[in-house]
């Protein structure tokens, strides 16, 4: 007992100083630390004694630098190499052992859905009764919404599938950041503990420390931290949800998730929702492990309140007509516009791609949708305040 403490007290200084530059590794920096859990944890000695022996490893390995083999693979053997057959928490769309990203606009229920499908892998359920799950336990990271949203819409989830209870560990309005060695270490801890099969990180960006268009840090996060989490408690995937850009366009897909674009290089699947009326498509942009899933049509039943069901329905691809006009929906319901004029609409529509043809077609779906009425040359009123609302 008396070892394993010694080691986790050891841990917890090398991921303390892991975390500082090496211009603070003096006593100085514990000093400051003294108001911390931390304090009970390490004792100044164990924090020196590592502080000498990380020097002077550093100071060795610019001696005499250790040089890893290089593993060559032949052409012959390359050829011979047995690859084992993918295995999938939900069939087609996310793989165990796999890093990803849900994205979206605001109002897509990215958060809602991808909840449906962690209560679907926890359960063992199939999702949107089509696509097979692998039954296994989730920790579902919540950086945006806290305990009573959640416990509010994961009854409604709950509703929706038939279930009582899942196997689902909340961690909600954590200060915790996924870019940080002793928080990742305090996530190890509770995968070893409950060996989840999936861990969810909501949001991607209250997650990490550093700016979001930094590819740099962005690389250090998927090559030095999550996919050695990953290899390490094999068959976890860690899913993260992210957001697209405001706006949209006719151009790939994946140029529009926000941040650096190393983002999506890093990824091994990237699924995104799109609005769809009152519906929404599920589209798998991108599958590092087989051929992308066509685009999937999703019909939502929800009263708001106490349920909400997903349900796979039509799989038609939104028409860059429809696209037009959920643009703008969006764009009314951002700023609570009452009344507007094409010119204002067209700029909009035409900064993130939209052709001309496109734009006027998209405002004629929102006129036969009942939304906004033309009221003069030009001039239109947003009448249905609750397509706006919907989006909010």
């Amino acid at each position: 007992m008396e070892n394993k403490q010694k080691e986790a007290e050891y841990i917890f200084a090398k991921c303390l100083l892991d975390d500082l530059k090496p211009t603070d590794w003096t006593k100085n920096s514990w000093e400051r630390l003294k108001d911390t859990y931390l304090q009970s944890k390490v004792s100044y000695e164990i924090w020196e004694r590592y502080v000498k022996e990380e020097i002077e490893t550093k100071e060795k390995e610019k001696l005499s630098p250790e040089e890893e083999p290089i593993n060559l693979i032949w052409d012959k053997e390359l050829a011979e190499y047995n690859i084992e057959e993918k295995e999938w928490l939900i069939e087609g769309l996310i793989p165990a052992g796999g890093i990803g990203v849900w994205t979206g606009k605001r109002g897509t229920y990215k958060t809602f859905l991808l909840m449906n499908a962690a209560y679907c892998i926890a359960s063992g359920c199939d999702f949107l009764n089509k696509y097979k799950t692998k039954k296994g336990k989730i920790i579902y990271l919540d950086k945006e919404n806290g305990i009573p949203i959640m416990k509010e819409r994961s009854r409604m989830i709950k509703t929706g599938l038939g279930l009582d209870k899942a196997d689902i560990g909340y961690i909600c309005f954590s200060q915790l950041k996924i870019d940080k060695n002793m928080d990742i270490w305090k996530i190890e801890e509770l995968i070893k503990e409950h060996k989840p099969a999936m861990l969810v990180i909501d949001t991607y960006r209250r997650a990490i420390s550093f700016d979001e268009n930094s590819a740099g840090d962005v690389s250090r996060l998927f090559v030095d931290i999550l996919r050695p989490i990953v290899d390490k408690h094999w068959p976890l995937s860690i899913v993260l949800i992210h957001h697209d850009r405001k706006g949209g366009g006719q151009g790939d897909e994946m140029d529009e998730i926000r941040g650096s674009s190393d983002l999506a290089n890093y990824c091994d699947f990237i699924l995104k929702n799109q609005r769809k009326g009152k519906n929404i498509i599920l589209k798998q942009l991108k599958n590092r492990n087989a051929a992308e899933v066509e685009p999937i049509g999703i019909n939502v039943e929800t009263d708001e309140i106490k349920f909400m069901k997903f349900t796979a329905g039509e799989s038609k691809v939104m028409s860059y007509d429809e696209k037009c006009s959920e643009i703008l929906l969006v764009w009314l319901a951002e700023h609570k516009i009452k009344q507007f004029n094409t010119k204002e609409a067209k700029e909009v529509a035409f900064s993130v791609g939209i052709k001309k043809n496109n734009f006027f077609n998209g405002l004629a779906l929102l006129e036969n949708q009942g939304i906004i009425e033309k009221t003069g040359h030009g001039l239109y009123d947003v009448i249905n305040k609750e397509a706006q609302e919907d989006l909010v």
